[in-house]
């Protein structure tokens, strides 16, 4: 077990048994980018790892979008105050990545919606975009009140199969009653 990825996907499971695997994914494969300049493994990428390669801009870095052929993008414009990707030895890589993909998602609220709204990110943890976006309609996205029950909105409540031919049968046998 010399891989990076492989090292850093252990400690987290073993130091931060608790924590969801996709924190533990998002740190691994984080810790694997800043050491070898390669990301991915332990699928994503999701917003914890955008959070780290964002956070190698340093404190007095910038995240600027830039257009591409209609392609948005993200550029990030470094302070120089921290190793490049690749450049990290491995202790001071898990050190850095630790509290980023393990501490609450409200300490990076602000810089994880802007990921949210500019990158392409998935494998997250759930509990972290409740967090930042509330709780959501699975079938439309659409935010739902705090006190909503289930998952779905009034509109997408009864829409799986079994529901729908539940409420088609209450619907008919009150038509012939």
């Amino acid at each position: 077990m010399d891989e990076p990825i492989e090292r850093a996907m252990a400690w987290a499971k073993e130091d931060h048994a608790d924590s969801s695997l996709a924190h533990k994914a998002a740190f691994a494969n984080s810790v694997q980018y800043l050491v070898t300049g390669f990301s991915g493994g332990f699928g994503g990428p999701s917003l914890r790892e955008h959070l780290c390669s964002w956070k190698l801009a340093g404190e007095n870095g910038q995240a600027g979008s830039v257009s591409i052929d209609g392609e948005a993008m993200t550029m990030l414009y470094s302070d120089g105050s921290l190793p490049s990707a690749g450049e990290w030895e491995f202790d001071k890589a898990m050190i850095f990545c630790e509290p980023l993909c393990f501490n609450p998602a409200s300490e990076y609220r602000n810089v994880l919606i802007q990921i949210l709204e500019r990158e392409y990110c998935f494998d997250d943890d759930p509990q972290d975009l409740i967090d930042l976006r509330g709780k959501v309609c699975l079938a439309c996205g659409k935010k739902l009140a705090k006190q909503a029950r289930g998952d779905y909105c009034d509109r997408h409540r009864h829409k799986s199969p079994s529901q729908k031919a539940a409420v088609k049968r209450a619907k008919n046998q009150n038509k012939t009653e």
